[in-house]
């Protein structure tokens, strides 16, 4: 069975064949991009492996100015994240697609994962965001998603994972994204599992 299958009666889904688990998740007539579906997954997975709960907060970020790479969103995440560690002192985990159809320049989607004990709301990510996208040039301006906060609780049923998945998914649709050489469409974190941590401290004894 192929990992990805459209769904049988609707056609703005498809069924994501992902650790052993069928998840439904957006289809665009323009199909999705499965590497960056799997990259998003798969740091939500390493969250999960570290938190019994997690909290995913999701960010669109408007750019003023078109630039054909993206210095302007990577300098913002590394600022965010350095201060979100500092504020939290947890893991963070994320993801950002950069996206353009009909405006000037692009904007990005974006989605923060932390540990759900120290943060279940998304004031505290949303005005960080806000402040450091609006010194890097004050016409950039930040859109609020509407029902942009998932709490997700291992121990419960994956009511509330499966939908931040989703939403997850809508990421990696192929409309809207760069078809240039040398545009980059996607980052994540790089965070690994704890089985990787642990074996690695094996390793130095």
């Amino acid at each position: 069975m192929s990992r990805l299958s459209l769904h049988p009666t609707k056609s703005k889904l498809a069924i994501y064949e992902h650790n052993q688990a069928s998840q439904l998740v957006f289809m665009n007539p323009e199909g999705i991009n499965l590497k960056i579906l799997k990259a998003g997954f798969e740091q939500l997975d390493v969250m999960l492996g570290y938190y019994s709960k997690v909290t995913v907060v999701l960010l669109q970020l408007h750019q003023h100015t078109f630039t054909k790479g993206n210095q302007s969103i990577s300098a913002l995440f590394k600022k965010l994240i350095t201060q979100l560690k500092k504020h939290y002192r947890c893991r963070i985990g994320y993801i950002w697609v950069r996206e353009q159809e009909q405006a000037v320049s692009q904007h990005y989607h974006a989605a923060i994962m932390l540990s759900g004990h120290v943060c279940q709301k998304s004031y505290e990510i949303d005005k960080l965001a806000k402040e450091l996208w609006h010194q890097l040039d004050p016409a950039n301006f930040s859109y609020k998603v509407k029902n942009r906060v998932y709490r997700i609780q291992t121990y419960l049923k994956n009511h509330e994972l499966n939908a931040a998945r989703l939403r997850l998914s809508y990421m990696a649709k192929n409309k809207g994204k760069s078809a240039d050489k040398g545009v980059q469409n996607y980052s994540t974190s790089r965070l690994k599992p704890k089985q990787y941590h642990r074996t690695r401290s094996n390793n130095r004894n």
